[in-house]
């Protein structure tokens, strides 16, 4: 199971070795493909796993089945998508090689800098616009103060409030 470049395995049937064996090969994360009869359902722990459905009574879906099989493979081997075991997902760097959470590291420094980048990047945007609706803002607030001269004492906190808010923005 762990030295197999790949495992094609049969989930007809519902036999308890295939499946035990499947999760010896998801542990070690290694490339399997899975295989069910139509007239049969997936097993629930599996069901988000890329399975072949095919129908053994009919000689077209078999063909159907090898032509699946073959892409799946193709794609798989020329690396055009990584696979991971349901077994390596669920644990995620707890289950990495020395290699794989370097790699993962090394990937995460580089998002965390672009991250930081983009956040420096919009912290000078806002800095520069800021600048402009800050005026705006003040004159707002100033004209609402104004508005609200000889309007009665309940409004005395709406004018702390403003207040409160121009001494914060001329800051």
């Amino acid at each position: 199971m762990y030295n197999a470049e790949l495992v094609v395995a049969d989930l007809t049937g519902s036999n308890a070795n295939v499946a035990y064996e499947l999760a010896v090969r998801h542990a070690f994360n290694k490339v399997s493909v899975h295989l069910i009869d139509r007239a049969d359902d997936i097993p629930f722990d599996l069901k988000d796993e890329r399975t072949i459905v095919f129908d053994l009574g009919d000689p077209d879906s078999i063909e159907v089945c090898k032509d699946d099989l073959k892409k799946f493979v193709g794609t798989i081997l020329q690396g055009k998508v990584q696979y991971s075991s349901p077994v390596f997902r669920t644990l995620g760097i707890a289950a990495a090689t020395a290699e794989e959470r370097a790699g993962f590291l090394d990937r995460v420094a580089d998002q965390l800098d672009s991250i930081a980048t983009d956040v420096s990047s919009l912290e000078s945007t806002i800095a520069m616009s800021d600048i402009d609706e800050i005026d705006s803002i003040k004159d707002t607030v100033k004209e609402l103060l104004e508005s609200h001269e000889g309007i009665e004492h309940r409004f005395d906190t709406v004018e702390e409030t403003l207040k409160q808010i121009l001494e914060k923005v001329t800051k």
